[in-house]
């Protein structure tokens, strides 16, 4: 899951993109040991200027987990999620 080709790798610092890296990596394990993390969480931790990226990946990932486990995502659900200063779903 770290294909970024549409992120523009000059707007973050290698160690941003290794804490990402990292963050992504504790909420697939989350995910795999049962828990059912919210990315909301997770996000309350990451930098202002990581922060965009780091909800990428998770809303990814958690698409992915879900799916691994027989549900099925659909936009209303990430609709209905607290926005905060990034927006879930559609544009």
């Amino acid at each position: 899951m770290n294909d970024h080709s549409d992120q523009n790798p000059k707007t973050l610092s290698l160690t941003e993109l290794e804490h990402i890296d990292q963050v992504q990596a504790q909420f697939r394990a989350a995910w795999e040991s049962g828990a059912r993390p919210r990315i909301e969480d997770f996000l309350a931790d990451a930098a202002d200027a990581a922060r965009a990226e780091v909800l990428v990946r998770l809303l990814a990932e958690e698409v992915a987990c879900r799916l691994g486990v027989g549900q099925t995502p659909i936009d209303e659900e990430y609709e209905q999620r607290p926005r905060g200063r990034f927006r879930f779903g559609r544009r």
